[in-house]
């Protein structure tokens, strides 16, 4: 459960990782050799530390992205509302059979951006074009598909981005170098206690993430993997280790 945020996203909520799969922790330092003529050092000494963290947890959260990696705003409604630069959200493969030589998409009211259409027998690519259509062309204004008079009764799939107003948004900025959450880190692991309802636990307290990736699969569960590193934090802390 990360706690509180610096360097982006001030006073944020705590966050509870959802179906934390693994955590795997390193801790790592390198050894300075002190070498003569003999085939081993004469002495070795500790140098630089550092602890790093990889965890994958199973759901698709904004706010977790957000409060571990990226640092900005999250708000209502999809991009088109003015929040950013896209187009709102997918609608995948409206399908309609022509009656006529236009077609008005479900969403035409709020619609935002033509992302293609294709035959639904073969799947063949229709050609945009901006004057009258001609035999697999259309042209598009406002939601309103306009097709030639020879494609009526096909069956065809129109693709688009449309606004909404509910839901919530992240829109990902470019800031200047150095910009990024510090968060600690608090885990705890309940398998095998000594003490019924005490778990033990590995605090971090100032942590600060440098890789997320966020597949998207066919056939298995979403688990999105984050990576990052451990420092100390203002008191000169880096963490705890605790067993009851």
């Amino acid at each position: 459960m990360p706690g509180p945020f610096f360097g982006g996203v001030f006073n944020a909520s705590p966050i509870w990782f959802a179906t934390l799969q693994d955590v795997d922790i390193t801790i790592d330092a390198t050894i300075k050799e002190l070498r003569g003529q003999f085939q081993f050092p004469d002495d070795t000494a500790i140098s630089d530390k550092k602890i790093t963290w990889k965890a994958g947890f199973g759901r698709f959260s904004i706010d977790t992205w957000n409060n571990l990696y990226f640092g900005d705003n999250i708000s209502a409604g999809s991009n088109a509302s003015g929040t950013g630069p896209g187009g709102g959200v997918p609608q995948v493969q409206e399908a309609t059979t022509l009656v006529s030589t236009t077609y008005t998409v479900s969403h035409s009211a709020v619609f935002t951006q033509d992302m293609g259409v294709l035959y639904a027998s073969n799947f063949q690519l229709f050609q945009k074009v901006t004057g009258a259509p001609a035999v697999g062309q259309y042209n598009v204004s406002a939601g309103l598909y306009t097709f030639n008079v020879s494609d009526n009764n096909k069956a065809i799939l129109v693709s688009y981005r449309y606004q909404l107003g509910t839901g919530r948004v992240l829109v990902v900025q470019n800031h200047i170098q150095g910009w990024g959450p510090q968060f600690e880190m608090l885990l705890s692991q309940p398998y095998q206690e000594l003490t019924a309802g005490i778990p033990n636990y590995l605090d971090l307290y100032a942590c600060k993430a440098g890789k997320l990736t966020a597949p998207l699969k066919r056939a298995d569960y979403t688990i999105s993997d984050i990576e990052g590193q451990a420092f100390a934090n203002a008191a000169g802390y880096v963490g705890e280790f605790y067993e009851d």
